[in-house]
């Protein structure tokens, strides 16, 4: 080859061995998908150019890594796994739902429901856990 680089690239593409491999490269399946979603990932790269997402980012991988490294990335997956799509959005439409207000005569009748008493009981070992982990951490 001779010449400059746009010569040298002309010449290169007239060789068909080399179109031909540079097409194997280049018309694989994950390829075409890239190529669809190119202005996605434009603007995705931007906004993680942004010294804040870039801070937020490196927060979420180290969170993500002290889990793996506890040995509980894989626990909440397998939790995650467990939990049936339809019941995780009913969870967030009755967090996102307006509260309100309980008495002792509605939480009364509301201990009658076995779901209830369970979930009451999971609150309860998550508190105590949570109070644990307070004292250790010198809160009061």
């Amino acid at each position: 080859m001779s010449g400059g680089p746009l010569d040298q690239l002309v010449e290169a593409l007239n060789d068909p061995e080399i179109v031909e491999r540079l097409l194997e490269y280049i018309m694989t399946p994950d390829m075409m998908r890239l190529l669809d979603n190119l202005p996605t990932l434009i603007r995705l790269a931007s906004k993680l150019s942004e010294e804040e997402a870039a801070e937020a980012l490196g927060k979420l991988i180290s969170l993500v890594v002290e889990l793996n490294r506890r040995g509980l990335l894989d626990r909440l997956a397998a939790l995650l796994e467990k939990v049936e799509p339809e019941k995780i959005e009913r969870l967030v439409e009755t967090l996102e739902a307006p509260a309100e207000p309980a008495g002792m005569l509605d939480l009364a009748k509301a201990l009658k429901n076995p779901e209830i008493r369970r979930g009451m009981g999971l609150l309860l070992r998550v508190l105590s856990v949570l109070g644990e982990a307070s004292r250790s951490t010198g809160s009061k």
